[in-house]
């Protein structure tokens, strides 16, 4: 009996009502048929109409009921999809023409908003893609560096993480935030590459990758941005117990 899925899992993400939604490159969940994207309610898998033609890399959960989902397809269900869409509970919608790249990392807004971080790897660029009353609005992030990595705060700043040095016509090292009409540095930034963010309100920010400095602290693999400064979990590694 197959318990988990019977290909790589990519993407996931649990919605208000404790369901989990995973994505990937499978074709089955435990015994049920379930193409690229499943849910498991905790009890059983079940599939999402007739899932994507290709990977399923990022998932994000809406209102209730609601989950989008961004990767390297081309159609979700009987839909024609580019690289991101919508299942409303019992079927898929496009959302508009979609996004012209894979959407390696998705984030739902306070409002209706949804954003799609899609990456060029053949041209190395990078693309905040905004969804706001029915169309895409693009906001160029990385060149020649790619962003793999996306989380709103509280506020309802955007924060993007990955490989780059430049946002828009900002420096930003390896991390930056999109107010809604500019992009901004955190500081100095991080050293090395950012492959997840996650918000944590009252205007922090968690950053992990493979690095050994974010701003002026000394700080491996994880760090935390205050909404001033950045410094590590541990103070003084020193101190750790051994």
């Amino acid at each position: 009996m197959v318990a988990g899925t019977d290909g790589p899992v990519e993407a996931l993400a649990v919605s208000e009502d404790g369901a989990l939604f995973a994505g990937g490159e499978f074709v089955r969940a435990g015994q049920t048929p379930a193409v690229r994207i499943a849910r498991w309610s905790g009890e059983a898998w079940s599939a999402l109409g007739r899932g994507t033609d290709r990977t399923v890399t990022s998932i994000a959960c809406g209102p209730p009921g609601v989950v989008f989902i961004g990767g390297l397809f081309g159609r979700a269900g009987e839909v024609a999809a580019s690289h991101v869409a919508r299942w409303d509970g019992a079927r898929w919608w496009a959302l508009g023409a979609g996004v012209p790249d894979n959407v390696g990392a998705l984030a739902v807004g306070r409002g209706s908003e949804l954003y799609a971080l899609s990456a060029s790897r053949a041209a190395e660029t990078s693309t905040l893609e905004e969804w706001r009353d029915g169309h895409w609005t693009r906001r160029p992030l990385g060149r020649a560096h790619l962003a793999s990595a996306l989380a709103v705060g509280p506020a309802g700043a955007v924060f993007a993480g990955g490989d780059f040095v430049v946002a828009g016509d900002t420096r930003a090292s390896r991390v930056a935030a999109w107010d809604g009409r500019h992009w901004s540095s955190l500081g100095r930034g991080i050293d090395g590459g950012v492959f997840a963010v996650t918000s944590a309100g009252e205007g922090r920010l968690y950053a992990g990758g493979s690095f050994t400095r974010a701003g002026d602290a000394a700080a491996r693999n994880v760090a935390m941005w205050d909404g001033t400064r950045w410094s590590a979990l541990a103070p003084d590694s020193a101190a750790a117990p051994r």
